[in-house]
C-alpha cells in the first residue's frame, strides 16, 4: 500500500504525489529483483510509463484550467479583492504551477522510456523562449524571495532549430533547482541566466545559482533517474529527482550537452548547448534509449 511520507506537509498533494511516484517505481525495483531479474525490466517499465502517462494526462488538463481561473480571479476583472484573497490566491497560483511543472516532467518521462522520443524542431528565438520562462517562473520565485536575472545578449540574434516546448522544460528544470536550493545571506537568493555564442554553430546556455551546492560524492549521480543528494533532501523534502535526468535526455536528443560546476555550499552553475542549424521541413525523430 503507497502511503504519502509523514515528514512531508507543507505543499500537501504535491508532496504526495512525488512520494508515490517514488515509491512505485521502488515497488517495481524491488519486486525484479526478488524475481532474480533486472531491476528495470521491460514490464517494470511498461507498467511504470504507463501509469505516469495515464496521470499526467488526466492531470494536466484540469490544472491548466485551473490556473487560467486563478490568475482571472487574480486580474480583478472579475471582481475586486482584499490583501488576504489577493493572498490566498497567489499561494494557489505557485502551487498550481509545482504540479503543472512536476506533471510535465512525469509526462516525458513516459515518453523518453517508451524508448522513442520525438522533437518537432521549428525556428525559435531562444531569447524570447528564456524570457517567458522565467516570467512563468517569477511567482514561486518570489515566493522563495529568489531574484532571477537575464543576462540578455545584447546585438546577437539567437534564432535557432529546436523543439521550444523541450528546450523550456529544460531551462525549466533548472531554473526551478537553482531557486529551490539557492540560500544567499539575509534569505536571499540570486540566479543568474546567461545566454552566449561559444562558436558559431554553438550556444551556450547557463544557469548559475548561490546555494547548497554539490557535493564530491554526488558526482556521476546527478544526472541519474530520482537520483538527490543528501544534502539537497536535507534543504528540502520535495522533489522526484526527475528533472535533471529528463533535461540532459532532451538536451542530448538535441544535439547538445549538458555539465555543470559546483563548490559543495557555495552554488553551483549549470551548462547546456545547442546547435545551430538551419531548420528542415521534415520532423526530427530521435531514440533516446
Amino acid at each position: 500500500m503507497l502511503t504519502p511520507n509523514k515528514k512531508i506537509k507543507k505543499n500537501g498533494f504535491v508532496d504526495f504525489l512525488n512520494t508515490d511516484v517514488i515509491e512505485i517505481y521502488n515497488k517495481l525495483s524491488h519486486d525484479s529483483k526478488k524475481k532474480k531479474g533486472a531491476p528495470n525490466t521491460p514490464q517494470d517499465r511498461e507498467l511504470f510509463t504507463s501509469f505516469v502517462a495515464i496521470a499526467s494526462h488526466q492531470l494536466r488538463t484540469p490544472l491548466t484550467s485551473l490556473r487560467w481561473c486563478l490568475e482571472e480571479l487574480l486580474s480583478g476583472e472579475i471582481g475586486s479583492l482584499n490583501k488576504e484573497q489577493t493572498n490566498y490566491i497567489k499561494q494557489s497560483i505557485r502551487s498550481n504551477i509545482q504540479m503543472i511543472h512536476l506533471i510535465n516532467n512525469l509526462l516525458n518521462i513516459s515518453r523518453l522510456e517508451s524508448g522513442e522520443f520525438h522533437l518537432e524542431a521549428k525556428e525559435t528565438d531562444l531569447v524570447a523562449l528564456i524570457k517567458e520562462t522565467i516570467e512563468e517562473y517569477w511567482p514561486l520565485a518570489r515566493a522563495k524571495n529568489s531574484r532571477i536575472i537575464f543576462k540578455e545578449p545584447v546585438g546577437e540574434m539567437f534564432q535557432l532549430c529546436v523543439d521550444p516546448t523541450y528546450i523550456r522544460q529544460v531551462i525549466t528544470n533548472l531554473i526551478s533547482n537553482a531557486v529551490k536550493y539557492s540560500a544567499g545571506k539575509n534569505g536571499k537568493s540570486r540566479v543568474e541566466v546567461l545566454l552566449e555564442k561559444k562558436r558559431p554553430d554553438l550556444v551556450l546556455i547557463s544557469i548559475k545559482d548561490n546555494g547548497v551546492g554539490i557535493p564530491d560524492e554526488a558526482r556521476g549521480k546527478i544526472f541519474e533517474k530520482f537520483y538527490r543528494s543528501p544534502n539537497a533532501i536535507e534543504q528540502t523534502g520535495t522533489g522526484t529527482g526527475l528533472g535533471l535526468y529528463v533535461a540532459k535526455l532532451i538536451v542530448e536528443s538535441a544535439g547538445g550537452k549538458i555539465w555543470y560546476k559546483s563548490k559543495f555550499g557555495q552554488g553551483a552553475t549549470f551548462y547546456f548547448t545547442l546547435p545551430i542549424a538551419e531548420c528542415r521541413l521534415e520532423k526530427k525523430e530521435k531514440s533516446l534509449i
